[in-house]
């Protein structure tokens, strides 16, 4: 199994300890990226990409040329007024950007379509409240299925990659939640398999020094295994027909809107006919 990136802060105490790693920056603003650069090439540490978490809508974004060849995962809580993404938009283009919205309401499920027809790349992140199911499968079939050219839509383009029907699909990749690819490291070294966990202080390890054979440690195992905790629920997401393409990561939301069983089973037919689409290839057959 291959070493896993680190998701870490900007600390420069720390970066100095991370040389060998693969390096996720997380910071919470754009005005910070220059700092961020700087301080990865002190530490000689290699940089997969800046992670922006970030409280400004995207049409208030300080966006500027000092941006380009960076690679950017920008997380924002709405993508704002259309007028000033138009501002930005040639611009936008011309980053190595990637947009993370939640799916808590009808707007940035929009959003995120209206980004990707402008050839942004987009992530939908879990919501936790008021999440309409029936957008999201539209916006699935967008992604996939559609015509267009458009920018690419995770998690779906991650699940037409990776499905197997006999296999295990782990929607967090696409989130950096996925425990053998993901480790999230605080500010002291300690680290957990998601940031939530961190920020509950859910420690898998206290120090960096622990990393290594952290793939066969209890807590690695545990934290694999949790999904059997969803065959002990009768009724519950073990039994949706779209079980494989989710295993229980929407199961909270699950509970308050049972909508979501119908959209991940539509999901899991798009996501089988875009991978019959791509074994076919794209044969047309000529017209006038």
């Amino acid at each position: 199994m291959r070493p896993p990136f680190l998701v870490c802060p900007l600390q420069p105490d720390l970066l100095k300890q991370l040389q060998g790693y693969q390096i996720i920056l997380r910071i919470p603003e754009l005005e910070q990226v220059e700092q961020a650069v700087e301080q990865v090439n002190r530490a000689s540490i290699r940089l997969e990409c800046l992670y922006v978490t970030s409280r400004l809508a995207l049409g208030l974004q300080p966006v500027s040329e000092k941006l380009k060849g960076i690679p950017l995962a920008l997380r924002v809580p709405s993508m704002g007024l259309m007028r000033d993404v138009a501002i930005r938009l040639p611009l936008l283009r011309q980053l190595s950007i990637r947009v993370f919205m939640p799916m808590d309401s009808t707007e940035n499920l929009t959003s995120i379509r209206i980004l990707a027809s402008l050839g942004i790349a987009c992530t939908v992140l879990p919501g936790t409240k008021n999440i309409k199911w029936d957008l999201f499968s539209d916006l699935a079939s967008y992604a996939l299925l559609g015509l267009t050219p458009h920018g690419s839509i995770e998690p779906f383009h991650t699940l037409a990659r990776e499905y197997q029907p006999a296999g295990r699909t782990e929607l967090g990749g696409a989130w950096f939640t996925h425990p053998e690819k993901f480790i999230h490291v605080d500010s002291q070294g300690r680290f957990a398999f998601s940031q939530d966990e961190l920020d509950r202080e859910e420690f898998a390890g206290a120090g960096l020094q622990e990393l290594h054979g952290i793939f066969e440690t209890p807590a690695f195992q545990k934290h694999q295994e949790q999904w059997r905790e969803q065959f002990l629920t009768f009724g519950g997401c073990a039994t949706c027909p779209g079980w494989r393409i989710c295993r229980g990561t929407f199961s909270v939301q699950a509970a308050e809107n049972p909508e979501c069983r119908k959209a991940f089973q539509e999901i899991l037919d798009i996501v089988e006919l875009k991978q019959a689409a791509d074994v076919r290839g794209n044969h047309q057959v000529w017209q006038l």
